[in-house]
């Protein structure tokens, strides 16, 4: 019975390397004859990925950029705010100015009248200075009344003076706060002005930043774009890719070599030790579109912690593709287990086999890494059976 097992494996074996040779003539297994079509699928993967970084930088460019706008208008409503409370001020002050030139031509014409009187008092007093004085003086009864009326005479002359003295000095004070009060003036019409030209400044950039504005607005449309005419290519291109990936598995069985048979026993969950499933098998969003997500991602649960981990083949079989790449699954392995089961292990860091090597479940095939479209260390982990994928979870368990 054992002799009879070993054949059959043998047998099975042989068919297998026969069909790999079949139909790839290099060792690459099935899905090498979907080569052109899953290299475009991934190179767009690529450009996606590119193109998502791109408008993700425009987007952030454009939010600083709204930021500024946003500052600058602030700025110019404030200083509006207050070049409309300094002119209101202006305005007051210049009330209060012309408060004070008018009590500065009411306080001259005081003088002037006061002036006038006064030297009309000095004419009359000159022109009776010799018998005026003398006639009021001696027109007095008594002696007292006498020195009395030279002393009226004398007092009016001395009021008179210091009244002009006195207007004099009003005038000037007054004349002193004209002055401060227009020196007050100049300088709010001086920060007036300033604020002016500050106001004009940032009306000029915020003129600039709406351009700047303008511009990441329209960089970002042919972006987005760009991005939609590549996702309907990558699209029809995903699906090319599957197409090509069953028509190489129709063609393999129609070859005369009948697939291997499976191999047998449970699979195994592939990184030891690294059980948390950052994206499950099913619906998803990627690239900002509804996106059937065929496999899980498998992390540490912390960032970078599942770096470099080993990844261990789920079951026994032949790597059908051991490859490196920088896009789509990046480095990955490819693992035929017979029977139709398929398991792909994707963004290898390194390889731990080549296609064509017969492996054991448990054996270390390769290491968790983020090469190819990838945005951060995981393995992404694959099955198919019969050429469709399934959910590994209904084959593999972390327990």
């Amino acid at each position: 019975m054992k002799k009879k097992t070993f054949w059959l494996r043998l047998t099975a074996v042989l068919l297998l390397c026969t069909a790999l040779l079949t139909l790839t003539g290099s060792g690459d297994g099935f899905i090498a004859r979907a080569g052109k079509a899953q290299e475009r699928y991934e190179e767009l993967e690529k450009e996606l990925e590119g193109l998502e970084e791109s408008i993700s930088k425009l987007a952030d460019q454009t939010a600083d950029v709204t930021a500024r706008r946003t500052a600058l208008a602030q700025q110019i409503t404030v200083l509006r705010e207050q070049i409309e409370l300094l002119k209101q001020q202006i305005e007051a002050q210049q009330l209060v100015i012309w408060e004070k030139q008018h009590e500065i031509m009411l306080k001259k014409q005081e003088m002037t009248a006061t002036d006038a009187l006064f030297r009309e008092r000095i004419r009359s007093l000159y022109m009776v200075r010799n018998d005026g004085i003398l006639s009021t003086v001696l027109g007095a009864n008594t002696y007292a009344e006498a020195l009395t009326a030279a002393d009226t005479l004398q007092r009016i002359t001395q009021a008179d003076t210091e009244l002009l003295d006195t207007l004099q000095q009003q005038k000037l004070e007054l004349e002193a706060q004209e002055a401060e009060q227009q020196l007050r003036l100049e300088e709010m019409e001086a920060s007036w002005a300033a604020m002016d030209e500050k106001q004009n400044m940032l009306t000029g950039s915020l003129r600039e930043v709406e351009g700047t504005l303008n511009e990441l607005s329209q960089q970002e449309e042919d972006a987005q774009a760009e991005y939609d005419r590549l996702y309907e290519e990558y699209k029809r291109a995903k699906e090319e890719a599957e197409r090509e990936f069953q028509e190489s598995l129709q063609q393999g069985q129609g070859s005369g070599n009948a697939p291997p048979e499976y191999v047998g026993g449970e699979f195994i969950w592939p990184t030891p030790g690294y059980t948390y499933i950052s994206s499950y098998y099913g619906w998803r969003t990627l690239y900002g579109q509804p996106d059937f997500h065929n496999a899980i991602d498998i992390t540490g649960g912390i960032p970078g912690v599942i770096a470099n981990a080993a990844i261990v083949a789920s079951n026994d079989g032949y790597v059908t593709m051991a490859k490196y790449g920088d896009t789509g699954y990046g480095n990955r392995v490819y693992i035929d287990h017979g029977g139709g089961y398929i398991t792909r292990y994707g963004h290898c860091s390194s390889l731990a086999v080549t296609a064509g090597q017969y492996v054991k479940k448990g054996d270390v095939i390769a290491y968790v890494g983020k090469s190819g479209n990838s945005t951060g260390y995981h393995l992404h982990f694959e099955m198919r059976v019969n050429g469709v994928a399934v959910n590994p979870l209904d084959y593999v368990s972390a327990r």
